[in-house]
């Protein structure tokens, strides 16, 4: 169970009810046998239960106690990829239970989708804990000089350039280029909406894929 006994334990906790989690699936897969129709229907995951991410132990805390730290901005996209696992996990049931062992075991493998989302998730709530530490650590420090400042950065740089210069900087927003040409201005909201909304977890793409709806325009 998840307690918020401690500020920086809570992620440890996170990330080893995750990995039960994970291994309960593991054991899963790797037990089950060819369904028949003599089988016990009574051991089996339930598709429905699995996709939903408010049920494990993670997602109960991420929406109840968790949900105090919605504030850092790597928390929702911690939500949006715990989805992401979910939605994965249930796919990795559904070969299971329709006797399709071989397409379940190429998820789970250790280069499998479903180990690779879960790596990513494992990721998020280190970012989390991370984060919260440097938020901490930042309490006694005097208001920074670049509170409201607006940095440049060129299309081409990757999400993760931009969310780590807005966070080593300390700036609220970044002015995109294409060249000499301003495509608009994205705040830390814009970014992590637009992340939400593509369902992402690889942060490696062009920063210019998140100028869109979500995006403030400057005309020139």
């Amino acid at each position: 169970m998840i307690t918020e006994n401690n500020s920086i334990n809570i992620w440890n906790q996170a990330i080893q009810a995750h990995e039960q989690w994970k291994l309960k699936l593991k054991n899963y897969v790797e037990n089950s046998a060819t369904p028949t129709i003599n089988s016990d229907q009574r051991n089996t995951m339930d598709i429905d239960e699995v996709s939903n991410s408010h049920l494990c132990e993670l997602g109960r805390w991420i929406y109840s106690e968790g949900s105090r730290h919605n504030r850092l901005p790597s928390f929702e996209l911690l939500c949006a990829t715990h989805e992401v696992f979910h939605r994965t996990a249930a796919e990795v049931v559904y070969y299971t239970n329709a006797g399709e062992k071989h397409r379940a075991l190429e998820l789970i493998n250790p280069n499998g989708r479903y180990w690779q989302v879960s790596a990513k998730l494992v990721q998020s709530l280190n970012a989390c804990r991370q984060e919260l530490t440097n938020t901490m650590n930042a309490r006694d420090l005097p208001e920074s000089a670049n509170q409201g400042a607006i940095y440049s950065i060129n299309c081409n740089q990757s999400v993760k350039s931009a969310i780590n210069m807005m966070i080593d900087d300390n700036i609220t927003a970044l002015a995109v280029y294409d060249d000499d040409v301003l495509i608009g201005i994205l705040t830390e909201r814009s970014i992590l909406h637009n992340l939400i909304r593509l369902y992402e977890t690889d942060l490696d793409f062009p920063i210019s894929a998140l100028v869109g709806t979500h995006t403030v325009f400057v005309d020139n």
